[in-house]
């Protein structure tokens, strides 16, 4: 019912046109329109990441028990929203590493 009913007010926000013929048509071009997706990972970021993270994370010069890259420091280095994020990028560029 909410697909339905938001299908229903999206046809009234069609700008009002010289004649009906008009209307239908752009009605039926945005209805042709690719579907709107979550925009994906940005791929350099992602192999950056995974980069870093599994061929330059020696441990820290100053505390040997602490790696270069963590999650948390690419979040950080890279301007992410969290650990978890930088988790998610090196996955992916890990991906992207193994199809090339």
């Amino acid at each position: 019912r909410l697909i339905r009913a938001k299908l229903k007010k999206d046809r009234w926000l069609v700008p009002w046109a010289a004649d009906a013929a008009t209307r239908e048509a752009i009605i039926d071009e945005r209805e042709s329109l690719l579907p709107r997706v979550k925009s994906t990972r940005d791929q350099l970021l992602s192999l950056q990441s995974a980069i870093l993270y599994d061929r330059y994370n020696q441990p820290d010069p100053a505390d040997r028990r602490v790696r270069r890259w963590s999650y948390k420091r690419l979040a950080e280095h890279f301007g992410l929203r969290s650990a978890r994020a930088a988790r998610e990028h090196v996955t992916t560029g890990r991906k992207l590493l193994e199809k090339n």
